[in-house]
């Protein structure tokens, strides 16, 4: 009884290896979907063998113009005429009243405004061949000249240091990039030793102080400052912890009213 099974299995492999044959190659080999497979290449090869017609002569590279960034502020359809040139004229300001280390002195509060008078020329122009590039340079190389050992970024006349520091950080994170190579380098290792130092004075319970020590008394303001520049940072490509991040976050939320 096996053998007869045997027998049959075989016979009916057979069968289904001649019909396959038979589909593919066909009585003379040549025809069948193999065949047809065959001379379809054929066909092909012949084509692309055939001489191909010269090449048009291309027309040389244009110039690519350099493309200035678009000012949002000026091509926002809501924007008035009024608006671009009460902008214009602000900015046009600070260019005036900058002083000649290159920050705008106010009092205890110097960094810190500065800063964002740097945040305001830089959202108005390129930092780097805009209308206010050589304002941005000068106070830019300020920053950089102001930084400590510890990597915090400090002046004599700013009695905010915490302050000072995460605006200034907030400012160098928006203008990395912008500028020559050299200066850029400058840039990108004061903010890393600036995220360190932001993180080594970091409280437990996720916010900071106002002079970076233990004795001032939090402010909503001065964490938050941090929490921007720390931000800022990481969208700029440098490592920031999450988890220093969402501290920082949650100390803001439990100390709301």
């Amino acid at each position: 009884m096996r053998s007869f099974f045997t027998a049959a299995m075989v016979l009916i492999f057979a069968c289904v290896a001649v019909a396959l044959f038979a589909q593919f190659y066909g009585p003379d080999g040549e025809t069948g979907k193999l065949g047809e497979v065959q001379k379809q290449e054929d066909v092909l090869l012949a084509q692309d063998s055939r001489p191909k017609e010269e090449a048009k002569k291309e027309k040389p590279p244009e110039k690519r113009r350099e493309r200035r960034p678009e000012k949002r502020w000026e091509s926002d359809p809501l924007t008035t005429q009024e608006v671009k040139d009460a902008v214009s004229a602000g900015l046009e300001w600070l260019c005036r009243t900058q002083g000649k280390r290159g920050d705008w002195p106010e009092s205890e509060w110097s960094l810190a405004i500065s800063s964002l008078a740097g945040l305001a020329l830089a959202s108005g122009d390129h930092p780097g061949h805009g209308r206010y590039s050589e304002t941005l340079r000068k106070f830019t190389d300020y920053v950089l000249n102001s930084v400590t050992q510890r990597g915090m970024i400090w002046c004599s006349a700013n009695s905010r240091p915490a302050l000072g520091h995460g605006f200034a950080m907030l400012y160098l994170t928006q203008v990395y990039g912008m500028f020559d190579p050299k200066r850029n380098r400058r840039i990108r290792r004061v903010i890393k030793n600036g995220i360190r130092h932001i993180l080594t004075y970091q409280t437990a319970e996720g916010g900071w102080y106002e002079d970076y020590s233990s004795t001032a008394t939090h402010y909503w303001i001065i964490t938050v400052s941090q929490i921007q520049a720390l931000r800022a940072a990481r969208c700029c490509g440098f490592l920031v912890s999450k988890v220093r991040i969402a501290r920082a976050i949650k100390f803001v939320q439990k100390s709301r009213w």
